[in-house]
């Protein structure tokens, strides 16, 4: 879990500290080579967030770099959460939602991970980070035309995905206990 929490921060850091630093040019190519490392070298490989995020800084290196897109630099807020939450809900509507990869890694249990609510807890997960992204993306998208807004915006979006990570964190432990184990304490009592 720690491997993947580090692959999957360790590009935004890039990205941000080389672009607070004066290195706007090159912070998307440096996040980009990042990610890709991290996926290759740390376990757990790519993830449908890291291609999301892999599409996003070779998107920004293609329109802003080569094609010099400048609407591009101004939407670069707004663009990052938007294709997350579009990548939330279509692996949710796909049936494979994109928090599995990441439950498979924590839940050990074969019973378990073979279960219609193991299946349920990740598209209930993926469907509330998607509608966290989508907070975030709305909200950057208003702030275009507030700009003296973007700090409360952006704090916004980092409490929306707080909250989700925080029910991603409780919500599972909470599910096994109150609805998992009792369904099947009765299932075993039928049989």
């Amino acid at each position: 879990m720690k491997a993947t929490l580090i692959k999957t921060l360790l590009p935004w850091l890039c990205y941000a500290g080389l672009g607070l630093g004066g290195f706007g040019q090159s912070a998307a190519a440096a996040a980009l080579a990042v990610l890709i490392l991290g996926c290759v070298l740390l376990e757990g490989g790519f993830k449908p967030v890291d291609l999301v995020l892999a599409l996003y800084f070779a998107l920004l290196i293609a329109g802003i770099q080569v094609l010099h897109w400048k609407w591009l630099e101004s939407f670069q807020p707004v663009l990052a959460p938007a294709m997350l939450a579009a990548m939330a809900f279509v692996t949710v509507l796909l049936g494979s939602p994109f928090t599995l990869p990441y439950a498979r890694e924590s839940v050990k249990d074969p019973a378990i991970l073979a279960s219609f609510h193991f299946y349920r807890v990740n598209n209930i997960l993926s469907v509330l980070w998607g509608l966290a992204f989508l907070v975030a993306a709305l909200g950057q998208f208003w702030a275009l035309s507030h700009p003296e807004f973007f700090w409360i915006v952006t704090g916004g979006g980092f409490l929306a995905t707080g909250v989700a990570a925080f029910f991603t964190w409780r919500f599972p432990p909470w599910y096994h206990k109150h609805v998992y184990e009792p369904q099947t304490a009765r299932l075993e009592v039928v049989e």
